[in-house]
């Protein structure tokens, strides 16, 4: 899991390691306070995809019609992380 505080840089090996985690098949999440937009361009510079949602998602009735159908393990699962947290 990597966090992230609101508008944190991040370390210049940052990228290098989740690519390590992913490698040796940990399921690596990115957390951070931001906006969505802020919380996927995180994940692109990490070197990750960009399915990441806001709590509203998994916790709240606004769930996308994409997800929707997903059961919410499975949806936390899949997610590359959360925003807006």
């Amino acid at each position: 899991m990597v966090l992230v505080k609101h508008k944190q840089n991040l370390r210049h090996d940052s990228a290098e390691t989740v690519r390590r985690a992913l490698q040796l098949g940990a399921n690596v999440k990115v957390i951070i306070g931001d906006q969505l937009a802020i919380g996927k361009e995180t994940g692109r510079r990490l070197g990750m995809r960009s399915n990441m949602y806001p709590p509203v998602t998994v916790l709240g009735q606004d769930r996308d019609a994409s997800i929707v159908a997903l059961p919410v393990e499975e949806l936390i699962e899949k997610a590359y992380g959360f925003a807006g947290i």
